[in-house]
């Protein structure tokens, strides 16, 4: 097989084309930014399906990744680390439907909030994943075993035929243009880079008015957020800022000695459900659709990096 074509270098981009090469095949990706300048290094990067449908896929995608993060916890170059979630639940007692994949799940009666109107928690295993390490630890695994990248826009999917028959299309937000994928749109988060004096992850965000998450990472910890669909301010205000510091001085009193040192916008690539499936184009020209991970690119990157590998071998 001719040398497959991956467009888009976030945290979809990179793990597919490194799971492509691993596999023996011939890589390119070509992309308009990589590492922490794409839409992935500003992901907080918490193992945990969120925003993604549907459940039944999306549920085969998390175990595989689940498992690749276990590995990759032991190699501290990588930047993962293992954590101790909680979440707070708001609207039932009942465990995710993503329990039987992650280690020590436990119920809990309600503790350990200020916050009112909580039934309990959800506390499990799981691991974070440091975007401005593991992303390009991830870039230099994939060049070192033999796949190139090429800084370029691409406008239109034919750009990329020239090169190779096979193309893998991991854009997230720009598959609305490139694909002319009307149902993407953008669901802008804001979170705060704070110094970090936790060691547990906390996320409070199944009722709005009380939308908080603590997610501590190697050197800082991330305070977040908000969750604005649709919306594509850039800039951050000083009331949402301020917004996410009472929030979650709320959920983690633990923050309130936390030095603020910067504040990120990012946009998660939303869409009903993820896309992940082939095309055929005309004459040999082939297609696999790997983007709309919403709030689970991390979540489900193996996963679905490993999904794109059997759709290629189904082409050979």
């Amino acid at each position: 097989m001719a040398e497959i074509i991956i467009i888009g270098a976030g945290i979809t981009g990179l793990t597919t084309a490194l799971t492509l090469q691993r596999a023996g095949y011939q890589t390119k990706i070509i992309t308009k930014d990589y590492g922490i300048n794409s839409a992935s290094g500003v992901s907080a990067a918490l193992w945990k399906p969120y925003e993604a449908n549907p459940p039944e896929r999306v549920l085969k995608w998390a175990r595989h990744a689940y498992g690749v993060f276990q590995q990759e916890v032991m190699r501290p170059e990588s930047g993962v680390l293992p954590i101790v979630a909680h979440n707070v639940l708001r609207k039932s007692f009942e465990k995710p439907f993503w329990h039987d994949v992650v280690e020590d799940g436990t119920l809990l009666k309600q503790e350990g909030s200020e916050n009112d109107n909580v039934l309990g928690l959800y506390r499990f295993k799981t691991f974070v994943s440091d975007m401005s390490y593991y992303l390009p630890y991830l870039q230099k695994q994939y060049i070192d075993d033999g796949g190139t990248i090429e800084l370029q826009q691409i406008k239109h999917i034919d750009e990329c035929f020239a090169q190779g028959l096979v193309v893998i299309n991991c854009t997230g937000m720009g598959s609305k243009l490139l694909a002319d994928d009307k149902s993407m749109y953008p669901i802008r988060g804001v979170v705060l880079i704070a110094s970090k004096t936790m060691n547990e992850n906390w996320s409070d965000t199944q009722d709005p008015a009380y939308m908080a998450y603590v997610i501590p990472r190697r050197d800082v910890m991330i305070m977040g957020g908000t969750h604005d669909d649709h919306d594509t301010r850039p800039e951050a205000t000083q009331e949402e800022i301020d917004g996410i510091i009472k929030r979650c001085h709320a959920l983690c009193p633990q923050t309130k000695n936390a030095e603020i040192l910067g504040v990120k916008v990012g946009f998660r690539p939303m869409r009903p459900e993820i896309r992940l499936e082939a095309e055929t184009l005309g004459g040999d020209k082939y297609i696999i659709h790997n983007y709309g991970h919403g709030g689970s690119g991390p979540t489900l990157s193996w996963g679905c990096a490993q999904e794109v590998l059997e759709l290629v071998r189904a082409k050979a």
